[in-house]
């Protein structure tokens, strides 16, 4: 499969429904008034412009209230005092600081006065922004917490109105909710894996259009031949996550005895999820935010057929708008949505669009958790998906058997609930997919025997045991992994061939304990299991499966040196390890495995000629070694192994071969060879990849074609475009570019449910506008950038517990920005980049520790502080330099830029702005010095400081710059 990058930046990944995204706008609005870089309204508008007339609408709604509201966003509540303005006060109540926010209000610190003890505020700043039903739930919500006496659920102390701002107080928690507790988690796992983070962003133009990434080619398993050796399996689960599992199981029994007790008030929250679940210091969870729920025989704010609640995390009844069904379960089916994405950090309904999601929920099963983290325990799996049920009598009756189950999870015994079968699942895909499931159900139904019967199979007598094991992994192999490969093929079988992957992780695992006494079954269970988990996506367990692998057949070929079908096995299985090693980032490992590859298949040529299969089995692995090299800068090496393959491919199938299957991986090599020829033979690289994407068009033409052959035709489509662009020929770039997005806006009608299918339009966009400015079409850059912007919000909003599209979006506005100045468009990069700003700076405030992050944050502001230089906005610059040296307080050589930004401020503004800066430039470098900067010569002779050496206030500094 070809990957891709993007010659400007690398943009993470389009929408929810309109409501939800005009409410993620409106916030975004109010949040930049307060922190003083605001965005026009009418720039929300051009990029949204189905939403103008609500935009202008609502924003003068939400200028209000932040004329309202401004004094009391920010502020330490401990130094209130009573002397302080009254302006301040809401009858009992100094407010301070803001500490979070929700479609019901925003919370401040404050002090109550006449008891002396700090609470949490929930204010509705100003009725007249909301309609009388917002209000009537504010109070319902404050009536309905008030009701409740329980440790884990935040008590109510008072409720008021003063000036038409209506608030309740309660107790403070010193904590986090949820979504922003554990998304600190996921993003330190994040940059852990990839070792960058979110994004990075550069600060110069660069070449438009995409650059496709080398194939990889997993091999699929032969006979594997009788072995004298055996060995136990080990658990591939670190002792952290398993306690990380735990402490969710945990932190779920707390919160379903909280609201078992509001059902017994009488009450349903009707909105639970990770946003509205609190957790203090001392690990301790809260159930907060009652502003939906319903209290029996109360007034009913709702009206039939209302959608209430927070779409993704909707029951089944609540989003097909029957309120009449609403119940305590409802509750239940929140909180299964809240441990499923604690678990698996997604919802178990991502969706594009309300109608995509509302279907989903109604409809759809969600894709088992183990399917995306197979180190998922498989009975908390079980629990959380019994909670998920779409029918209200098939969940748990109530909260407190939910919360019983899971405290028979951490007591080690099964749950109670019953685990839902492939079966299951299998006929609830064929009921909703009878028109395209024709091809599939023969192996499906020969699975379930196989998966439903197996255990029974492994428990005869040791004669038959053998046969029955034999029996089992020929049908994995026949109809497990290659079966799941078969459904990729088919839309909307992306969560049966999950489903199908789990089983066949579990089954492999059963296998290889069972197999203990057989070393040569033991064996293979390891490289089946390695194999699925590898489909699956789980890279440190198929890295883990696949070593033991390598390492039991290593110690059979010591005693059967001369044995072919254990050599061609090992180098399929070193072929494989290379591949997971390349995902995992250990490129060293990954090299030395596909090279130990080639050595043996090499070696397997001089004994067996006549085999065809060797030689493009050789070709393959030559393939997965050139994007290694690749990967690793070495160039010429990564060319020679990819000419190499390719010669071998075509001397066996021809130019052109008639098989869609070859000509695919020829045309995959193909595109890349053409990425090592854009180095230095450009002439060279444009007939490889217009070759590569003729291929492509036509195994794409035929009634067969996946939408993986599709995503590599545009991935090829857009690699010509930027060939094209390198080679100045800027007209065919455009034609390839836009080639390649329609072949990937084609794709997303197939599988809208793909993100990283949407992520590539979005690049596309982005690098048509890169493109378009280099023409000099600057609308039409600036419309391309728009349709990636809307996309990206839309995935913001789609997704708002994934930092890394906020990120995303706030690298293509970086982008944008650097068009609009390039073009000598200064105010609209001026807003823009106070856009990107805002954006980057709440990832940085999730993920402080993140270089990567924050060095995206510090090439904006650069940006930015050039824009307003060149608008000779000399204030602004100043305060943006500023920003970015409190960005970088403890890094030296960060801050020693900072000082060349200010001098580069100082050498154009006015004389009035001198004394200021050059006091700016000295303190910074001392700070430099104070972070352990080491200078390459004194200051004297340091060429970026010239400008300083006659300066009064460099002289205590002369002193200290020293190499």
């Amino acid at each position: 499969m070809l990957d891709q990058t993007t010659s400007f930046f690398p943009l993470p990944d389009p929408t929810d429904d309109d409501e939800q995204l005009l409410a993620q706008l409106l916030d975004e609005y109010l949040r930049a008034l307060e922190t003083g870089t605001p965005i026009s309204l009418e720039s929300l508008a051009e990029q949204h412009p189905h939403l103008s007339q609500e935009l202008a609408k609502f924003g003068e709604g939400i200028d209000a209230l932040h004329q309202a509201t401004r004094h009391l966003s920010s502020g330490d509540v401990s130094g209130i005092s009573h002397t302080d303005p009254p302006a301040k006060q809401l009858g009992d109540f100094l407010l301070g600081r803001e500490i979070g926010r929700g479609g019901m209000g925003i919370v401040y610190e404050a002090q109550q006065l006449s008891l002396d003890r700090k609470v949490a505020i929930k204010v509705l700043p100003t009725a007249a922004v909301w309609d009388q039903k917002q209000v009537a739930r504010f109070q319902n919500e404050a009536r309905a917490a008030a009701q409740l006496q329980h440790p884990n659920i935040v008590p109510v102390f008072a409720v008021g109105e003063e000036h038409g701002v209506h608030f309740y107080a309660m107790q403070l928690i010193d904590g986090k909710s949820l979504d922003s507790s554990f998304v600190s988690d996921r993003l330190r796992k994040a940059e852990t894996q990839d070792g960058h983070g979110a994004s990075t962003v550069r600060d110069v133009r660069a070449t438009s259009a995409q650059a496709s990434e080398t194939p990889s080619f997993p091999l699929d398993f032969n006979h594997v031949p009788e072995l004298s050796r055996s060995s136990g399996v080990c658990s591939t689960t670190s002792r952290p996550e398993k306690e990380h599992f735990r402490d969710i199981a945990h932190l779920g029994i707390e919160a379903a005895e909280a609201l078992q007790h509001a059902h017994d008030c009488g009450i349903i929250h009707r909105d639970v999820k990770p946003s509205n679940l609190l957790r203090d210091s001392t690990g301790k969870t809260w159930v907060a935010d009652f502003g939906l729920a319903r209290i029996q025989k109360s007034a009913n704010v709702t009206m039939t057929g209302d959608v209430v609640g927070t779409l993704r995390y909707m029951s089944p009844e609540q989003a097909a708008g029957r309120q009449a069904e609403v119940d305590a379960r409802t509750d239940v089916y929140g909180l299964g949505t809240t441990l499923y994405e604690l678990l698996t950090n997604q919802p178990p309904f991502p969706g594009d669009d309300r109608q995509e999601l509302l279907h989903d929920i109604t409809t759809r099963d969600p894709t088992p958790p183990r399917a995306i983290n197979p180190a998922i325990p498989r009975d908390l799996e079980t629990i959380v998906l019994h909670a998920l049920e779409k029918a209200r009598e098939d969940r748990y009756e109530t909260a407190q058997a939910l919360a019983t189950d899971l405290s028979r999870f951490l007591a080690g015994h099964p749950p109670l609930a019953r685990r839902p079968t492939l079966l299951d699942h299998t006929q609830r895909w064929l009921f909703r997919h009878r028109r395209t499931a024709a091809i599939a159900v023969v192996a499906m139904a020969m699975l379930t025997l196989i998966f439903g019967g197996g255990v029974i199979l492994l428990a005869r007598e040791t004669a038959a045991k053998n046969a029955a094991l034999k029996k089992a992994q020929e049908a994995i192999a026949t109809f497990g992994i290659q079966q799941s490969e078969l459904l990729k093929a088919i839309p909307g079988a992306e969560r049966l061939r999950r489903d199908l992957l789990v089983e066949t992780v579990d089954f492999c695992e059963s296998l290889a304990l069972q197999a203990a006494g057989n070393s040569t079954m033991q064996t293979d269970a390891y490289l089946k299991l390695a194999q699925a988990n590898s489909a699956m996506g789980a890279i440190r367990e198929a890295i883990d499966t696949y070593r033991e692998g390598t390492r039991l057949l290593q110690e059979q070929l010591a005693d059967a040196p001369a044995n072919d079908e254990i050599r061609e096995l090992l180098g399929i299985v070193q072929n494989n390890l290379s591949l997971v090693l390349l995902d995992a980032g250990e490129l060293e490992e990954a090299q030395r495995e596909c090279e130990r590859a080639i050595d043996l298949y090499q070696d397997l040529l001089k004994t067996q000629p006549v085999r065809r299969d060797l030689p493009t089995q050789l070709a393959e692995i030559r393939g997965n070694l050139s994007t290694i090299l690749r990967k690793q800068d070495k160039f010429a090496e990564a060319r020679t192994a990819a000419e190499q393959a390719i010669a071998t491919l075509t001397a066996l199938s021809g130019e052109a071969p008639e098989s869609p299957a070859a000509a695919h991986r020829l045309a995959l090599l193909i595109t890349n060879l053409s990425i090592l020829q854009r180095r230095d033979a450009l002439a060279d690289a444009t007939k490889s990849a217009e070759r590569a994407v003729q291929l492509l068009k036509e195994i794409t033409a035929e009634q067969s074609v996946t939408v993986e052959q599709q995503a590599d035709l545009a991935r090829a489509q857009a690699n010509l475009a930027a060939i094209s662009s390198q080679a100045g020929d800027l007209a065919a770039a455009k034609e390839h570019l836009l080639e390649a997005i329609a072949t990937q806006e084609k794709l997303l009608t197939e599988a809208p449910a793909v993100a990283h299918y949407r992520l590539e339009l979005i690049s596309s966009f982005n690098n048509l506008a890169l493109l378009e400015s280099s023409r000099g079409d600057i609308s039409a850059a600036e419309n391309a950038f728009k349709q990636a912007n809307v996309m990206y919000s839309q995935l913001n909003a789609d997704y708002p517990s994934n930092p890394s599209y906020l990120s995303g979006r706030a690298a293509l506005l970086n982008n944008e920005g650097l068009v609009l100045a390039g073009d000598g468009h200064y105010e609209k990069a001026d807003e823009v980049y106070r856009h990107a700003e805002f954006l980057q700076t709440q990832v940085v405030a999730l993920f402080p520790q993140s270089r990567s992050i924050k060095d995206t944050l510090s090439r904006i502001y650069y940006n930015h502080g050039q824009t307003l230089i060149a608008l000779e906005n000399w204030d602004a610059a100043i305060d943006t330099a500023t920003k970015r040296r409190d960005l970088w307080r403890a890094n030296g050589e960060q801050l020693t830029r900072v000082a060349g930004e200010y001098l580069d401020i100082s050498a154009l503004a006015p004389d009035s702005f001198q004394e200021a800066l050059r006091t700016r430039v000295i303190a910074t470098l001392h700070e430099a010095l104070d972070a352990g900067y080491s200078p390459p010569t004194g200051l004297d002779e340091d060429e970026r400081f010239v400008a300083i050496r006659g300066w009064a206030e460099s002289q205590t500094l002369k002193d200290r710059w020293m190499p």
